[in-house]
């Protein structure tokens, strides 16, 4: 989307703002979707796969403490913007 914050961006593929709550776990995707056309709440992605590769990568960078680690970019859905 052409956001950048800092030296590293990483953006998620497919996820919109709504995919950083809970909300698309938990309310039915015949709902998130449509609503995605008013708000963002839930973009194309797997909402599950979202958050498991969002755990994961928080995860890694913790312990790395370096946004461009292949541990914090693993999953198919980060997009690394230098």
């Amino acid at each position: 989307a052409g956001v950048t914050c800092g030296d590293v961006t990483l953006h998620v593929r497919g996820a919109f703002h709504g995919n950083f709550v809970d909300a698309p776990l938990w309310a039915p995707l015949w709902v998130m979707r449509p609503l995605s056309t008013l708000i963002p709440a839930c973009g194309p992605a797997d909402p599950v796969q979202v958050h498991e590769e969002l755990a994961d990568s928080a995860a890694a960078f913790t312990e790395s403490a370096k946004a461009s680690s292949a541990a914090v970019m693993m999953g198919s859905l980060f997009e690394y913007i230098a």
